[in-house]
């Protein structure tokens, strides 16, 4: 994948964030070219403890979800109607402060 992206074995990225930054060349006749560098490093395991990270915790909301019989798209759910709750609630208090 690597080698796709122009990238090479000697050159890593350490600083995350900047990281993200750096696009390969955009050539629209192929889409891979459009991978951040930090995303190829994640999926061909250069950076084994961001990779390893990022499997152990999907594994774990995995188990989480399965044993309580949560389903993804109910948490979201909730989670978007406690933040309409707390908008509502917010711009009510502004306006009965006049602020």
């Amino acid at each position: 994948m690597h080698a796709v992206l122009g990238r090479g074995k000697g050159n890593t990225c350490t600083y995350l964030p900047l990281s993200l930054l750096m696009w390969s060349e955009i050539h629209f006749s192929n889409a891979v070219y459009l991978v951040p560098f930090v995303v190829a490093d994640i999926l061909s395991w250069k950076n084994k403890t961001l990779s390893g990270g990022i499997l152990g915790g999907v594994t774990v909301l995995w188990v989480l979800f399965e044993l309580t019989g949560y389903s993804l798209a109910t948490f979201f759910c909730h989670i978007l109607m406690l933040l309409m709750i707390t908008l509502f609630t917010w711009s009510k208090s502004a306006g009965l402060t006049k602020r």
